[in-house]
């Protein structure tokens, strides 16, 4: 064989049983990253659920219509327009 002509190297089993681990414990470094991201949101009440969020909005709507029609508030109020 040639002098300084560079071999390329195959990796020994240890070598490449490190190298899977890696890059397992990468993946999983990465998803509890994400997962801690999201308990900190819901726990700072960044994440908001639609599904919970149109319900109270019906819900104040609801209450809202409720508490005007028991007062007998004119209509002509409601319209904001012109």
């Amino acid at each position: 064989m040639p002098t300084g002509v560079p071999r390329r190297r195959t990796k020994n089993l240890a070598e490449r049983e490190i190298a899977r681990w890696n890059r397992q414990r990468t993946e999983t470094q990465r998803e509890l990253a994400e997962k801690y991201r999201l308990e900190n949101a819901v726990r700072r009440a960044e994440l908001l659920d639609r599904a919970q969020l149109a319900k109270a909005f019906g819900e104040l709507a609801d209450a809202l219509l409720s508490v005007v029609m028991q007062k007998k508030i004119s209509r002509k109020i409601w319209h904001l327009g012109p």
